[in-house]
């Protein structure tokens, strides 16, 4: 497969209504919501239905949101909505949920935080990359060639030097530092405003 270039960001071809990037963005961002409405104390079934909800939103409101420089990420935008949803849900059912480590659920569900918390973060494996930045490397891999893929793989994720991913590749070592750029370049275009979190740029230098 060859690669694909294209000037376009995820969250600009949402806007445009492209029914493929909002297939991306819910297969980014339906596991971190879902883990947010599990944790919020809704049963399964309740943080689908809160869930879908929530995507509904966001697609009637993608507009309204406009990243502004140090301030207002998507991520915490979509947690503000996500959680007036969780909220709304038990206003609904008439009820709160079971209370958590043995505190007042009610209490617990007051103060449930405004902004979006580490606290609430998917869970993380160690030596792994997070579930978001997981899913957004999924994303891309498919536009890039096998070989492009792997260059980029063992230096900005597995930690390789040029010079031995070129010789376990069989290619030269600058060819191997344009393959992580032109990976990089993509990932950083194609989620442009829609970032994985401070954990992306992180987790890939």
């Amino acid at each position: 497969m060859s690669d694909k270039v294209t000037s376009l960001s995820l969250l600009d071809r949402a806007r445009a209504d492209d029914p493929e990037a909002w297939r991306e963005i819910s297969k980014l961002y339906a596991p971190l919501v879902y883990h947010w409405c599990q944790r919020a104390g809704l049963q399964s079934h309740d943080a689908s239905d809160t869930l879908q909800n929530v995507l509904t939103s966001v697609s009637r409101h993608i507009n309204a949101f406009e990243k502004k420089k140090n301030s207002g990420s998507f991520r915490g935008w979509l947690w503000t909505i996500t959680r007036n949803e969780i909220h709304l849900h038990f206003r609904k059912a008439k009820r709160v949920p079971k209370a958590i480590g043995g505190s007042n659920a009610a209490q617990w569900m007051a103060e449930l935080p405004a902004v979006e918390s580490a606290e609430f973060d998917e869970p993380k494996v160690p030596g792994k990359l997070s579930g978001l930045v997981s899913r957004c490397l999924d994303l891309v891999e498919t536009e890039f060639q096998p070989t492009t893929w792997k260059a980029f793989q063992l230096t900005a994720i597995e930690g390789w030097t040029s010079e031995a991913a070129a010789q376990e590749l069989g290619m030269k070592p600058n060819s191997v530092r344009k393959a992580k750029s032109r990976v990089m370049h993509r990932l950083r275009t194609k989620f442009e405003g829609l970032p994985c979190d401070a954990s992306f740029e992180s987790a890939i230098p």
